[in-house]
């Protein structure tokens, strides 16, 4: 069933949602790690966490662009991106999305629901399984959190208004 055709232009209220960018960068790389159905993803993120945001850096240095693979490109665009589309009446953070949520629910005069959140990455992504099990520091060296800092500076400087501090590895 389609939204009736003048549904834009009704102002319709929207949000989005933001993760802080230190699990988020922990996050696309498990992502590609378990892609079977894209074996570049997948085996450039078997190069290990911070050999997988080496070689993104390394692309952009020779290429202009992180990586290369289009599943990978959309997973781990920043978050930047996406905040830039529309002008949201909610940002909501995955560090309290079902608080957030509820309020956006409220405010848009509707009832209160409880989100039911599979993660993928734990859930779902049996090739990563064993490195889904660490906590998600644990994959940071000192070099790592630079590279995670360069790829993703955008999202570091735009969502600084959504968090007081981001939790560090």
């Amino acid at each position: 069933m389609l939204p009736p055709e003048d549904f834009m232009l009704r102002n319709p209220k929207g949000f989005v949602s933001v993760r802080d960018p230190y699990t988020r960068a922990v996050s696309c790389w498990l992502w590609c790690y378990a892609q079977t159905k894209y074996p570049l993803t997948s085996n450039q993120a078997k190069l290990g966490f911070e050999g997988w945001l080496q070689k993104a850096v390394d692309c952009y240095e020779d290429l202009g662009f992180y990586w290369p693979q289009h599943a990978a490109s959309t997973v781990c665009l920043p978050q930047s991106y996406w905040l830039k589309l529309h002008e949201w009446d909610f940002v909501l953070k995955k560090e309290t999305l079902q608080a957030d949520f509820s309020n956006a629910l409220k405010s848009f005069g509707a009832l209160d629901l409880k989100l039911k959140v599979k993660n993928a990455n734990t859930d779902v992504n049996k090739p990563a399984k064993k490195l889904t099990q660490l906590k998600w520091q644990a994959h940071y060296t000192s070099k790592a959190k630079q590279l995670v800092e360069k790829i993703w500076a955008e999202d570091f400087k735009s969502l600084e208004r959504y968090y007081d501090n981001y939790e560090t590895p």
